[in-house]
Parts: C-alpha cells; sequence; structure tokens
C-alpha cells in the first residue's frame, strides 16, 4: 500500500477538491469525465474505486428512529449514489417507517421490495440505469401523478388533510 499526499482544494462557498495521483489514474483507466465511487468507512477513511463491482452496488442503511423527510432523503441518497441493493434496517421498525418505505419505493422508478421483516426491509433496483427506457419511465411518472390526482380528489371530498399534506409532500418530492 502506498500512501501520497494531497493538498485540499476549495472551490465555491462549499465544494472542496482534492486530485488525484496520475499513476493511479492512468493504472485505473480515468480521464476527464470518468466517475470515481468514494466509500466512507465507520472509522472515517474513504475509498476510491474507479470500477464499481456488484460487491459495491449493496449497502446496509441502520435507519435507527428515523422517520420523514430525513429516512426518504437517506434512501433516495443510496439510490442516486448508485447502489442497486439498500438492506434497510433498525432495532424495530415502526408502521410509520414502513410507509415512509414504501411510499419512497412507490415513487421511485425500478426498486421493489424483495423481504420485509419486523426490523429489516431489503430494496432491489431491479432495472439498471442502461436498462432504463423512456418509455417505461414515462409510465411509471404517469402511474405516480394518475394516483396523486386520484388522491387530490378523495382528500377534497372527504375533507382528509392529511391525505392531503400526503399528496403535496410527493408534489414536492417530485417538482422539488
Amino acid at each position: 500500500m502506498t500512501m501520497d499526499t494531497r493538498k485540499v482544494q476549495r472551490t465555491g462557498k462549499s465544494t472542496f477538491i482534492v486530485s488525484l495521483p496520475k499513476n493511479w489514474a492512468i493504472k485505473n483507466g480515468v480521464q476527464a469525465g470518468s466517475i470515481i465511487y468514494i466509500t466512507q468507512s465507520d472509522n472515517g477513511a474513504l475509498l476510491l474505486s474507479a470500477d464499481k463491482s456488484e460487491k459495491d452496488l449493496k449497502i446496509k442503511l441502520d435507519i435507527g428512529e428515523k422517520s420523514g423527510d430525513p429516512l426518504i432523503r437517506d434512501i433516495i441518497g443510496c439510490y442516486v449514489a448508485g447502489y442497486r441493493t439498500i438492506d434497510i434496517v433498525s432495532g424495530r421498525m415502526s408502521p410509520d417507517q414502513k410507509k415512509d418505505i414504501h411510499n419512497i419505493v412507490g415513487k421511485l422508478i425500478g426498486p421493489e421490495i424483495l423481504e420485509e421483516t419486523i426490523n429489516r426491509v431489503v430494496m432491489q433496483d431491479l432495472l439498471s440505469s442502461e436498462e432504463l427506457q423512456a418509455e417505461r419511465a414515462l409510465r411509471r411518472i404517469r402511474t405516480v401523478v394518475k394516483s396523486m390526482i386520484q388522491d387530490s380528489i378523495d382528500s377534497l371530498v372527504s375533507n382528509n388533510k392529511d391525505l392531503a399534506a400526503d399528496v403535496s409532500k410527493g408534489t414536492t418530492m417530485w417538482i422539488g
């Protein structure tokens, strides 16, 4: 194992940059525009990889007591980072946590719940980004939008403020 040192540089208000050793970049086929995968260990050490193997596509996410937006953000973070399997665990998952997990899985394109126990939910992305076709994505979006419209109508008819708030949160998630 070799050790290199690099000086951390700052760009903008919140971004730090560290250059990669040229020999490592060449050896791993890294060039401008390449994607580098960064894994943080429990002790804070960072592992850089230019190749994301199947082993790296899995993550265990301990959610503890998190629910609502913080939980949803953690799951979306894993999804956006490219993890194909997300093993969501907690000492004892509450019904609200499970509801949040099911809601976000229903809104994302590709992930499905493969396994569920009292303290664990395993979700797996059944589509790789290369396999994702525009038609399939549009169909999924159409289904979600139809569901949100129906929930909006139901909330108006039944004067259900909780359902209306749920639709509003979903709209915010989809359009930012």
